[in-house]
């Protein structure tokens, strides 16, 4: 039976919350020294990332702009060797996920909660965590194909404003059971969700995120404070 305490169901982002990096650019610079994407557009994406803070990369246009030089990378490239590599990927960063993970979402599954994982990186990595730490539901970004080869654009880009509070919506059984969901964000594009949801939580928050908490009054955790956040009391 369900614990009173815990949330019904918890979302949470991937990159910079479950594992200290973001998937999908390990995934492409992997992608481009395997010789299986384009390096010119991979290379003016890792360009555009490094010349902006964290806070100017979660804005509208430039999340919209990763996404296109992304989708411009793989644009013709194979599927299923993209899907390999990003399995051989996550056999590698497996272990380089924050020590909190597991407890938690142990903690979590046993109260009850379902959990779900959203994140903006590509659905061939994100299906490999999501699988490999339980989660119930996962949405990545979809890069659509056809014939087995990437066609250069997107199906669905979680990253983009509205789109990942739809998602958890939709992944929840509609908008009015936000309510009795809990959610952890670590970015500004993690402010609309956090809004929307019952049980908000800033994880190790940067300024504008962490301002927006102090305004909401939602809880601000860390690593070692993210059980009780969640579940407002300590873990059994």
């Amino acid at each position: 039976m369900a614990d009173s305490a815990a949330p019904r169901f918890a979302v949470f982002d991937l990159d910079g919350t479950l594992h200290p990096d973001a998937m999908g650019i390990l995934l492409l610079r992997d992608l481009r020294a395997a010789g299986i994407c384009h390096s010119a557009p991979a290379e003016r994406l890792f360009e555009f990332l490094g010349c902006r803070d964290q806070d100017r990369l979660h804005e509208p246009h430039s999340v919209s702009a990763a996404y296109q030089l992304y989708a411009q990378a793989l644009r013709g490239c194979d599927l299923h060797r993209v899907e390999d590599v990003a399995r051989r990927l996550w056999e590698r960063e497996v272990d380089n996920v924050f020590a909190y993970v597991a407890p938690v979402l142990g903690e979590l599954r046993g109260r009850g909660t379902r959990l779900i994982l959203i994140s903006g990186s590509p659905q061939e990595v994100v299906e490999q965590v999501a699988l490999t730490l339980g989660f119930h539901q996962w949405r990545g970004a979809v890069l659509a194909a056809k014939d087995g080869l990437y066609t250069g654009r997107y199906s669905r880009t979680p990253a983009v404003a509205g789109e990942k509070t739809a998602l958890a919506a939709h992944l929840v059984g509609g908008r009015q059971h936000l309510a009795q969901c809990a959610a952890v964000g670590n970015s500004t594009s993690d402010i609309e969700l956090l809004a929307a949801v019952g049980r908000p939580v800033a994880f190790e928050a940067g300024p504008r995120l962490a301002d927006a908490a102090r305004r909401h009054g939602w809880p601000l955790a860390d690593r070692s404070s993210l059980t009780t956040a969640m579940l407002g009391l300590p873990p059994r």
